[in-house]
């Protein structure tokens, strides 16, 4: 898993990635067909990366709730504060708590998706 998340990140340095400019490249379908091929091949890998993370930091949240008890609320207003809203949090912590995707979260297909 880390080495397709670094290949997918690898990918992204690349500043073309998500360009739009066809300068100097054959106004072709070939073109455009593997451009926006390209395009899509990592927004899908990105997109099932974020899934697994959703999940992970639902399961993070709830050993949080269990461990810092009183202190749970002041982390979960510093995540408010950075962008990752309350009900957000208390969503991937529901998410991360249901037993039946708990049991089949490895076998759960790539296109399934927390989104």
């Amino acid at each position: 898993m880390k080495q397709d998340y670094q290949k997918v990140v690898n990918q992204l340095t690349s500043r073309d990635i998500y360009s739009v400019d066809t300068r100097g490249k054959p106004t072709t379908v070939d073109m455009y067909y593997n451009h926006i091929g390209k395009v899509l091949s990592i927004s899908n890998k990105l997109e099932h990366l974020s899934s697994v993370g959703f999940y992970r930091a639902g399961q993070l949240l709830n050993k949080a709730k269990k461990e810092l008890k009183g202190d749970f609320g002041k982390l979960k207003k510093i995540l408010s504060n950075k962008g990752l809203h309350i009900k957000q949090q208390e969503r991937y912590m529901k998410i991360a708590r249901n037993k039946k995707i708990n049991l089949l979260y490895n076998q759960l297909p790539p296109e399934w998706t927390f989104w």
